[in-house]
């Protein structure tokens, strides 16, 4: 009788003192999707797995780093040319989405980039970082979006560097009406997931897992409430054509 007990106990203790299952998502992606909208992705992508995880909101190099450490347990969407140098990461195969860089501002004849203008981008932003470290752009970081947008209404920068995906909730918050967009590149990144490299056995449900949120339009809807929100404060974004090259020179 006092083993069964014991036994018992035991599985009522187990489930408590587990580990928790821990993704890094970066501030710039919880600047730009918002942290429930993260969260809500996460959570449906590991449900078919019966695994809850507990995301949590990191500076992008820092959270990269623990994750590579394997002092947490997975990375919630990355691009792959900002992961090269992380290799104790495996990639789930199926993207989770796609976004494009694009360049945001509140006069149309603004949309241009010019080696010699200010320009800025969300700090955290790998995306954007890379690229401003490539064309050789004066590129200057600010601390969320919301900062980015209120500094395009001060005129303290004519454009903003960001992903096409853009914090449509944050333009409400910056009394923004109306905004331009340009992308940047025809071909767009795609998003992947990752995990350290202890739960390769991982890989192949979570893929799974993904490609069925695709096919029955969940991940989408996910995102696709990201982009109503501007609208319900009267907001309208005007798609500028897309015109290459765009960086000139003075």
């Amino acid at each position: 009788m006092r083993t069964l007990l014991l036994i018992i106990s035991v599985l009522f203790i187990l489930p408590c003192n587990a580990k928790p299952y821990t993704i890094n998502a970066s501030e710039a992606l919880s600047y730009q999707l918002g942290q429930q909208q993260v969260t809500a992705i996460m959570t449906e992508i590991y449900q078919p797995l019966n695994i809850v995880p507990e995301v949590i909101f990191l500076p992008s190099y820092r959270g990269l780093k623990n994750v590579d450490q394997g002092l947490l347990d997975a990375e919630g969407g990355r691009v792959d040319v900002v992961m090269t140098t992380y290799k104790n990461v495996i990639k789930i195969p199926t993207p989770i989405a796609q976004s494009q860089l694009a360049i945001f501002c509140l006069k149309p004849h603004s949309c241009q980039v010019n080696l010699k203008d200010p320009i800025l981008r969300i700090h955290g932003n790998l995306i954007a970082e890379h690229y401003c470290a490539k064309k050789g752009l004066s590129c200057t970081a600010v601390q969320n979006d919301i900062s980015a947008f209120q500094a395009l209404v001060k005129e303290q920068a004519n454009i903003l560097l960001a992903n096409s995906v853009f914090p449509s909730g944050s333009l409400c918050t910056a009394g923004i009406k109306k905004v331009y967009i340009k992308l940047l590149h025809a071909k767009p990144h795609r998003i992947y997931h990752y995990v350290h490299q202890r739960h390769v056995k991982l890989v192949s449900a979570l893929d799974a897992s993904i490609k069925a949120l695709h096919h029955s339009g969940k991940l989408q809807a996910l995102i696709d409430t990201l982009l109503q929100s501007f609208a319900k404060c009267g907001g309208e974004v005007i798609k500028l054509p897309q015109s290459l090259p765009i960086v000139q020179s003075q």
